[in-house]
C-alpha cells in the first residue's frame, strides 16, 4: 500500500462508515498517520482505522488525488486534522 492506492476493507469487521451510510473504499492519502478519504471528499478517517485491516484495490486517478488532498488541506488549515 502506499499513498494513492484506493482501498477496502479485508472483512467486515472494518467497514468505512459514518452517520449517513458507508463506504465500499477510500483513498490513502497518509501511511503515517495512517489517514483514509472518500472518494468524494466527504469522510475521512484516521482514528478509527488501521493499514492491516485494508487491502488495495487499484490507484486514484490524479482527479481523486486532488479532491483527496483538497479535503486534506482544508482539514489541517480548520485544525480538525
Amino acid at each position: 500500500m502506499i499513498v494513492g492506492s484506493i482501498v477496502k476493507p479485508i472483512d467486515q469487521r472494518n467497514v468505512l462508515h459514518c452517520g449517513s451510510g458507508t463506504y465500499p473504499y477510500a483513498i490513502c492519502v497518509s501511511l503515517n498517520p495512517f489517514i483514509l478519504i472518500s472518494e468524494e471528499g466527504d469522510m475521512r478517517w484516521s482514528a478509527t482505522v488501521k493499514a492491516e485491516n485494508y487491502e488495495e484495490i487499484g490507484v486514484a486517478s490524479k482527479a481523486q488525488m486532488k479532491v483527496c488532498f483538497d479535503r486534506l488541506k482544508h482539514d489541517q488549515k480548520e485544525g480538525t486534522l
